[in-house]
């Protein structure tokens, strides 16, 4: 066999060897945890297998289960009342028509309802006794009341109570009782003499069963003899 041939054969075989080695790698490089491979890289641990969710997953609730309403946590805030108050009383400061006119002589105290009457204009006075012969020996309070059209009411009960010379008063009279005044006259005797005061004494209009008619006025007395009778007129409005 010549050199040529030999050479031939050598190359021939390092060609195969050569491809071999590279078929090797090609193998490696594809699956590296092949055992021909001299160096494996390390095993990878398997990713860990989650579950695959469930729809329309529950809890199972008794039968007798009730949903409790969420507590606030917010808090409340406070409300305030606001109570109207009056630190003032309405008063009257009539302007007499005749006699003698007191001065700032009737406050008036609001009844539970609206007035069915009110003072006649003028009222109160105070003037003299004239319905009797007493004279200064002699003090009261007396006037009619008149309905809507201007006519004398009958029955309708006339109270007054309070003090008077640090006595108690508490007393009725009814209209139409003392013509001397008038048709629908009413007269309250207070005493044998006047007597000064003011405005302790408070006197308003009731029904049969005692249900204020008018609001209290408070009057002011004199202690003198052309003063001790004080007119109190009314007159109705509604």
């Amino acid at each position: 066999m010549g050199g040529g041939k030999i050479l031939n054969v050598l190359t021939g075989l390092i060609l195969i060897a050569t491809f071999c080695i590279i078929g090797v790698y090609a193998v490696i490089f594809v699956n590296p945890y092949l055992p021909i491979n001299p160096l494996p890289p390390p095993t990878i641990i398997a990713a860990l297998q989650l579950a695959t969710p469930t729809e329309n997953v529950g809890v199972a609730l008794p039968p007798t289960w009730t949903a409790t309403p969420e507590l606030s946590t917010s808090t409340p805030t406070p409300t305030h009342t606001i109570t109207p108050t009056s630190t003032t009383s309405p008063t009257s400061s009539p302007s007499p028509t005749g006699g003698t006119a007191p001065s700032g002589e009737a406050t008036l105290t609001p009844s539970p309802s609206a007035p069915a009457f009110i003072l006649q204009d003028g009222s109160p006075i105070l003037t003299q006794n004239f319905a009797n012969d007493q004279g200064c020996e002699w003090m009261g309070v007396a006037g009619q009341v008149f309905d809507l059209d201007g006519q004398p009411i009958m029955d309708l009960t006339i109270h007054i109570e309070g003090r008077l010379a640090g006595e108690p008063v508490d007393m009725d009279a009814l209209t139409g009782d003392a013509p001397d005044y008038g048709e629908g006259g009413y007269e309250i005797v207070l005493g044998d003499h006047p007597v000064a005061s003011t405005k302790s004494l408070r006197i308003h209009i009731a029904d049969s069963s005692g249900m204020p008619l008018s609001d209290e006025i408070r009057l002011t007395t004199s202690d003198e003899c052309e003063e001790n009778l004080i007119l109190v007129n009314w007159t109705q409005i509604h």
